[in-house]
């Protein structure tokens, strides 16, 4: 876990299991990805440690690599073979880890070795909901970019937008509205995406979406 690879190596040439499980299901592959060890990752799976092997809540190396925005260990995680779609017990995948916390980089190598952008999770989110929900704007693009549905739904009707809106992240809903977001779609309980901003006090997104909806007027 410290990023010895001397250890590492004086250990398994001693006959460690390098797939042995310390607690919860962890395993040294994954304690070194979220450290961002990169030699001793790559020293274990050259001893042959598990690429996609899970911890107890479904979580892999990849996932733990790309939580922390260790882009480089998790290059070298999906080079040796890394399911990039693998998701864990509640359906998340690495892409919507690394959407959680916004990390561009790791997001967009793994969009370019072939993770799904829709990809749904507990109550139909998707990494780009996770995005604008968290006000990652830059991971939000990104996500656009690639594919990711502007205006889709989630179990209970709601947008990206109204997710943006009641986090009171502008910046996002802007982005949203310039890349075609409906600002009067309608979620469960007949709320709008300036509801859900003027419930949380969140005037200056209030504002946004009322210039939105006039200039739909024009």
């Amino acid at each position: 876990e410290k990023g010895h690879r001397d250890i590492a190596e004086f250990l398994i040439g001693r006959c460690a299991d390098v797939n042995a499980i310390v607690e919860m299901g962890l395993t040294a592959l994954m304690f070194a990805a979220d450290k961002g060890h990169l030699d001793v990752a790559e020293l274990l799976l050259d001893s042959g440690a598990g690429v996609d092997a899970a911890d107890d809540k479904g979580l892999t190396a990849l996932m733990f690599a790309a939580n922390k925005g260790r882009r480089d260990v998790a290059e070298l995680l999906i080079d040796r073979g890394a399911d990039v779609n693998a998701t864990t017990e509640m359906g998340q995948t690495a892409l919507m880890f690394a959407a959680i916390v916004g990390h561009r980089d790791v997001a967009e190598l793994l969009i370019d070795r072939g993770a799904g952008v829709n990809t749904t999770v507990d109550m139909g989110l998707t990494a780009f909901m996770i995005a604008a929900d968290k006000g990652h704007r830059d991971v939000a693009e990104l996500l656009l970019d690639r594919g990711a549905d502007v205006n889709a739904i989630t179990d209970v009707g709601q947008t990206a937008l109204m997710i943006a809106a009641g986090g009171g992240h502008r910046d996002v809903a802007e982005l949203l509205l310039d890349r075609g977001a409906d600002v009067n779609a309608i979620a469960i309980q007949d709320r709008t995406a300036r509801m859900f901003a003027a419930e949380k006090g969140h005037s200056d997104v209030v504002k946004l979406l009322d210039e939105a909806v006039q200039r739909q007027d024009v």
